[in-house]
């Protein structure tokens, strides 16, 4: 019987990291929390979202001081996908049917839930790292946040996210 490592568990949120350009803002103040910032898709329709150009998310992890970035130079990197278990997260992928109806397959579990079944934003349970770097010792979580360009992990007390609202360019000085 093997132990399964590194899982990696989507996050129940409603938007989706954005898969063309997730344009990663990643921010640690040190003694804090770390920040990172990305494009989004959303398909709530909900109030205050319909106002901003570019929807784009903020997500704050609290006691975040155990920071990973890296570059994705391949999308099937077997390295880099090979860090964890994807086993928990749906697949709406079938090779028998075109990518238009699995992706409407996608699309309509996502609205019928209210969150995205595959957010590209994890916690990774049985986390490997999180034992090597001592953080589980603080109570600490492991989360990966999965761009196209670039895959940032973080050991984090937890997370929250808001909305990010850019200064329009009359505000800025």
């Amino acid at each position: 019987m093997s132990t399964r490592v590194n899982v990696a568990i989507p996050l129940k949120v409603p938007w989706k990291l954005s898969p063309s350009v997730s344009a990663f803002r990643v921010e640690v103040t040190e003694n804090d929390a770390a920040e990172v910032a990305f494009d989004v898709y959303d398909l709530s329709g909900r109030d205050g979202v319909e106002d901003l150009e570019f929807l784009r998310v903020v997500m704050e992890f609290p006691g975040g001081q155990w920071v990973r970035m890296y570059p994705v130079i391949d999308d099937d990197d077997p390295d880099l996908l090979g860090r964890f278990d994807w086993g928990s997260v749906p697949s709406f992928f079938d090779a028998t049917r075109s990518p238009h109806e699995t992706g409407e397959e996608f699309r309509s579990a996502w609205r019928a839930a209210g969150v995205c079944p595959d957010p590209w934003v994890y916690e990774v349970e049985s986390s490997t790292w999180l034992g090597e770097s001592g953080a589980g010792r603080f109570g600490c979580r492991h989360f990966l946040v999965r761009g196209r360009e670039m895959w940032v992990e973080v050991l984090a007390l937890g997370y929250s996210w808001r909305w990010h609202r850019p200064a329009r360019s009359s505000e800025l000085g």
